[in-house]
C-alpha cells in the first residue's frame, strides 16, 4: 500500500534516498496514527462482518452460612433478569441452565428445595448469532413527538440515577432548538455526550446519576448512557437504559465485557439503539449481545427470595464471558467517501483545510465516524474524530483544519498522506505537497475560505449567484499596485439588496437586479512579499459566494558581494586567485545579472540569466597584469528585475604589486602604452 505519489521531484540521487526514506517513516507514522484514531470500536473481524456466532456464560454463586446448630433452610430461589432474547438482531442458537432453571418472558428461574448448607451456584450458557442490521428508519419521523402510545409512557419520566434537573432542561432545549428531526437530534444528543463526557474508569465502581455526569463531564459507559437518556426523556423523547456486552479494544477494556447502551423510540419503527461510549448512533455493531433493558440503571440483574432460619445468605456479583465462535462474510461498505485537500500545494508552515465528502445511497438514515490521520510533520487542529449523520440519499462534506510544521528542509518537494477513516476500518486516501516556493495560508486564509465554504451552503439562494474575478497580474513586486476585475450576475428570480462585494479589507455595496450583471473593480497596492490566495466575497442575508485570487508578490531582487578572498601583494612573476561569493538576498531572482572585475582598462567578466541562487567566481590572475605599487580591484554587478529596472552593487579592494625589477617596470609601461594605443581605437 503506498501513500506517495510516484512523480514527486527529487533533485538528485542523495536526495531521493533520503526523501524515500522520510516517505517510510510517514508511511509508518500513518499506519500507527489509524490505528489509534478511533479508540473504542469492536476488533475489524466482527465489526464487519455480516453475522457473528458468539458465545456467553453467566454464573454467579450463592453462601449460605449458619449462625446456629439449629439451621434450616425450605427453599432458595434466584430470578436471572441478565439473559439473551431473540430479537430482529440476534437469534439464540442454543440456551443451558446449571440447574435446571424455568424459563420466563421476563427471567429465568433457579429453585433449590432444602439443599445442604454449602455455597450454590448457577450458570446460563448460551449460543448466540448476532447480525449487523439495524432499525431502517426511511422517512423523517418529526420532533416533538405527538401522540405517544401508552406503553412507552415509563419512558418519559426521570428515575432514581436518570434524574432531569434545570441543566439538564437547558442543555437539552439548547441542543433541540430548531430541530424538526427526530433521527438528527438523538444523533446530535448522542454526539454531545460522546465528545463532552470523559471516559473515567475510576467510576466505574457505582452507577453515577445523570445531574453528577453532567456536572463533573465524566463516566463510563452506565454515566454516558444515563445522561443520554435523560436529556432525551427531558424533550418527551421516551428512551430506555439497556444491558449487555460487547467487545472493546480500549486498552484498559480489552475484550468483552459487561456494558451499556441506550434505545430510543421511534414513532412507526421502534426502539432504535443509540450507543454514546461506542460513538455509534442508530445502530450497534455485531459485538453488542442485549441481556436486558430497563427504566432506570440502578435496577438489579438478579433478585433472590429464600426461606431459612439461623442462615446468613450472601451473593456474588454475576460473571459473564463472551467468545467470538464464528464471523460470516463482511458486509459491504455502506457509505461512498472521497477526500481531498483544498489546497493541493503549500509552503512550509502553511495552513490547509481537507475535505471529506460522503455519500449515503442507501433509502434510509445512516450514521458514521470519520477519523483524519496523517504524518507528525502534520498537525490537526480541532478534532480529529467527526460524527456525521445522513439522510436517506444524502451527502455531506466534512472539513479538517491542518497545519504543516515549518521545520521542513528547503531542499526537498514533500508529499505528504492523508487518510480519512470509518469506525468500520474503512478508508479513502489523498496527498498534498508542499515545498519552499508554495503559497503559505494562513489560519486567517482558512478560516476565511472554510466560513465561506459553510454559510454558502446553509444559504441556498448562492447557487444562482455568478462571480467571476482575474488580477491584472499574476505575479508584481511590493509596493505596485493591482486591478482586480470581477464579474457578478444574478441567474435567479429574486432581487439582491444590501450586497457586500469585499476584496482584502476594501468592500463595496453593490444591489443586484435579476438577470442583471455588473462589473466590479478593486485596486490595491501590494504589502506582503510571498505567494498567497485572497477571496473575494459577496454576501447579504440569502447568499455568500467567494472566488479565489492567487497572487505571487516579489520582493525587489537584490544581492550582495561577499566573502571577496585575494592577496594584498603579489610579485611580478607570481599567479594569485581572487574569489568572491555573489548573495542572493531576495526571494525574487535577479535578472540578467552581469559581473565585471575591473582593473584600470582591464576586464573580466561573467554574464547569469537569472540568478536563482548563489553564485562563487573564482579568477586566477597573474602579477604581470598589474601596475608597479597599489591597484585598485573592483567588483561591479549590474541586474534587473522582471520590468526591466537596472539594480547595481560595487565592492572594490586594493593588491601592492612588489619586489619589481627595471626589466619589469620597463614591461609594465610598454603594456601602459600598449593599452593606451588600443583605447583610440
Amino acid at each position: 500500500m503506498t501513500f506517495v505519489s510516484p512523480s514527486a521531484y527529487f533533485k538528485n540521487s542523495k536526495k531521493r534516498m533520503k526523501h524515500i526514506q522520510r516517505y517510510q517513516n510517514i508511511i509508518l507514522s500513518t499506519l500507527f496514527l489509524l490505528s489509534m484514531v478511533l479508540p473504542l470500536v469492536c476488533a475489524s473481524d466482527i465489526y464487519q462482518t455480516k453475522e457473528a456466532e458468539l458465545s456467553i456464560s453467566i454464573s454467579s454463586d450463592i453462601l449460605l452460612e449458619k449462625t446456629s446448630d439449629t439451621p434450616i433452610i425450605e427453599s432458595l430461589q434466584a430470578d436471572l433478569l441478565f439473559f439473551p432474547e431473540d430479537s430482529y438482531r440476534q437469534e439464540i442458537l442454543s440456551l443451558e441452565a446449571d440447574p435446571s432453571a424455568e424459563i420466563f418472558p421476563d427471567k429465568i428461574r433457579y429453585s433449590w428445595e432444602e439443599p445442604d448448607i454449602t455455597k450454590l451456584s448457577f450458570q446460563l450458557d448460551s449460543e448466540i448469532k448476532t447480525k449487523n442490521t439495524f432499525p431502517e428508519i426511511k422517512k423523517k419521523v418529526t420532533f416533538p413527538i405527538i401522540n405517544i402510545p401508552e406503553e412507552y409512557e415509563d419512558y418519559l419520566y426521570p428515575t432514581e440515577n436518570i434524574d432531569i434537573n434545570q441543566d439538564i432542561n437547558l442543555l437539552a432545549s439548547q441542543l433541540a432548538e430548531g430541530e424538526d428531526d427526530l433521527y438528527i437530534l438523538t444523533h446530535k444528543i448522542s454526539s454531545w455526550v460522546a465528545e463532552n463526557i470523559e471516559y473515567d474508569l475510576s467510576c466505574g465502581e457505582r452507577v453515577e446519576k445523570s445531574s453528577w455526569v453532567l456536572e463533573n463531564k465524566r463516566g463510563t459507559c452506565d454515566e454516558f448512557s444515563s445522561l443520554f437518556i435523560s436529556l432525551c426523556r427531558s424533550l418527551g423523547i421516551p428512551s430506555r437504559y439497556t444491558a449487555g456486552i460487547a467487545y472493546s479494544n480500549k486498552p484498559e477494556t480489552f475484550g468483552f465485557g459487561s456494558h451499556a447502551w441506550a434505545e430510543v423510540y421511534f414513532p412507526g419503527y421502534g426502539w432504535v439503539p443509540f450507543d454514546p461510549t461506542y460513538r455509534q448512533m442508530g445502530f450497534i455493531d455485531p459485538s453488542h449481545i442485549k441481556l436486558a433493558d430497563f427504566k432506570d440503571s440502578a435496577e438489579s440483574s438478579t433478585r433472590y427470595e429464600w426461606k431459612t432460619k439461623d442462615i446468613e445468605v450472601s451473593t456474588n456479583p454475576l460473571d459473564i464471558h463472551a467468545f467470538l465462535e464464528d464471523t460470516e462474510t463482511p458486509i459491504a461498505f455502506p457509505f461512498e467517501i472521497r477526500i481531498e485537500p483544498i489546497n493541493k500545494d503549500i509552503g512550509f508552515g502553511s495552513y490547509n483545510l481537507i475535505k471529506a465528502e460522503i455519500t449515503n445511497p442507501k433509502d434510509y438514515y445512516q450514521a458514521t465516524e470519520l477519523a483524519l490521520s496523517s504524518s507528525g510533520e502534520v498537525e490537526i487542529v480541532g478534532k480529529k474524530n467527526r460524527l456525521v449523520p445522513l439522510e436517506p440519499s444524502d451527502t455531506k462534506e466534512v472539513y479538517w483544519k491542518i497545519k504543516l510544521d515549518s521545520s521542513l528542509d528547503d531542499n526537498y518537494i514533500y508529499t505528504f498522506p492523508v487518510v480519512v477513516q470509518t469506525a468500520r476500518n474503512y478508508t479513502s486516501r489523498s496527498e498534498f505537497h508542499s515545498s519552499e516556493d508554495d503559497t503559505v495560508y494562513t489560519e486567517e486564509d482558512i478560516d476565511e475560505k472554510l466560513s465561506t465554504i459553510e454559510e454558502e451552503k446553509v444559504k441556498k439562494y448562492s447557487s444562482e449567484v455568478e462571480l467571476e474575478c482575474s488580477p491584472s497580474v499574476l505575479e508584481l513586486y511590493m509596493k505596485e499596485k493591482i486591478v482586480v476585475s470581477c464579474s457578478l450576475r444574478n441567474k435567479g428570480n429574486t432581487v439582491l439588496n444590501d450586497l457586500d462585494v469585499c476584496f482584502m479589507d476594501m468592500c463595496k455595496k453593490q444591489e443586484l437586479f435579476i438577470a442583471e450583471e455588473k462589473s466590479i473593480f478593486f485596486e490595491k497596492t501590494a504589502e506582503h512579499q510571498g505567494k498567497t490566495e485572497k477571496l473575494v466575497t459577496v454576501k447579504n442575508n440569502q447568499i455568500s459566494k467567494s472566488f479565489p485570487i492567487e497572487l505571487t508578490i516579489l520582493d525587489k531582487p537584490d544581492i550582495s558581494i561577499t566573502n571577496i578572498s585575494y592577496p594584498k601583494d603579489v610579485e611580478y612573476d607570481r599567479s594569485f586567485i581572487v574569489s568572491f561569493l555573489v548573495e542572493k538576498i531576495s526571494s525574487s531572482d535577479p535578472q540578467e545579472v552581469d559581473i565585471q572585475l575591473k582593473r584600470d582598462s582591464y576586464t573580466e567578466s561573467w554574464q547569469i540569466d537569472e540568478l536563482g541562487s548563489d553564485h562563487e567566481i573564482k579568477l586566477r590572475l597573474k602579477g604581470n597584469a598589474l601596475k608597479n605599487g597599489i591597484n585598485l580591484i573592483e567588483i561591479s554587478i549590474t541586474y534587473k528585475d522582471k520590468r526591466k529596472n537596472t539594480f547595481s552593487k560595487k565592492e572594490s579592494f586594493n593588491i601592492e604589486l612588489t619586489n619589481i625589477t627595471f626589466t619589469q617596470q620597463l614591461r609594465i609601461w610598454l603594456n601602459s602604452i600598449g593599452n593606451w594605443f588600443e583605447g583610440l581605437f
